[in-house]
């Protein structure tokens, strides 16, 4: 992904208790003790596309819901934790074949 003009930068500030939760649901463990290895000015092409996106929806003329905004809580989380966390090399317990539950996206 190419970035042309002026660098606009975006900060996202994810809550540690949310970050727990998401390690509980997605590895299964208590999520108190993830550390997120540091990757200040590192590249990363999924949170770019997830904040182009967001940004986009941030000059919507409507305002964000709290539904958009703990779904991009989340999806990050999940991110982090996957890629840049010491959980990152673990098998995942969740997983969208596994789900039984009604709610389930199939």
């Amino acid at each position: 992904m190419a970035v042309r003009g002026p660098h606009e930068m975006v900060h996202f500030y994810l809550a540690s208790p949310l970050v727990g939760e998401v390690a509980a649901e997605i590895y299964g463990v208590d999520g108190s003790d993830v550390e997120i290895q540091e990757a200040a000015f590192h590249i990363d092409e999924s949170i770019a596309r997830y904040a182009m996106v967001f940004q986009q929806r941030l000059r919507d003329p409507e305002p964000v819901t709290e539904l958009e905004l703990n779904a991009i809580a989340h999806l990050l989380s999940a991110h982090l934790l996957r890629r840049y966390s010491n959980l990152a090399r673990r098998r995942c317990r969740a997983s969208i074949r596994n789900c039984r539950a009604p709610n389930c996206v199939r």
